[in-house]
């Protein structure tokens, strides 16, 4: 089922679903220094694999909440979205790289940004396809 929706800012205006969300952001910011020195190294298929697993589960948490008023002040707090979560420029790099897709020039390895979910699957099932592909594997 295809969503509607930009996956990543517009390039011309820079409107898109990456906007500041919550007051985490806060506490976030603190710890900004050691997430961005763990994105920005480009990762093997496993650890992107990875990464992508966890993405999807944080997404799919925020879904489960988002049925209930206490977990959509939860989501709201910390920033979550069920349908879309936050990657660097650098892995969404990747993830379009996969997906057959042009990585916007906008899009900076060292920034963080709103991805859709949906993209995330897609790329999650190439990437075990090309697992499987592989000899010695699967």
């Amino acid at each position: 089922m295809a969503r509607k929706g930009r996956p990543f800012p517009d390039p011309e205006t820079g409107e898109g679903p990456n906007r500041p969300r919550g007051r985490a952001d806060r506490l976030a910011s603190l710890l900004a220094p050691a997430r961005r020195a763990s994105d920005l190294p480009p990762l093997d298929d496993a650890a992107l694999t990875q990464v992508l697993k966890v993405r999807i589960n944080e997404a799919g948490n925020a879904a489960r909440r988002a049925h209930w008023i206490g977990g959509r002040l939860v989501n709201a707090l910390t920033g979550q979205d069920p349908e879309y979560t936050q990657l660097s420029g650098r892995h969404l790099h990747q993830v379009f790289g996969l997906l057959g897709l042009d990585t916007p020039a906008t899009v900076k390895p060292d920034h963080q940004y709103r991805v859709r979910v949906d993209l995330l699957r897609d790329a999650l099932a190439r990437l075990d396809a090309r697992a499987k592909d592989r000899p010695g594997t699967g």
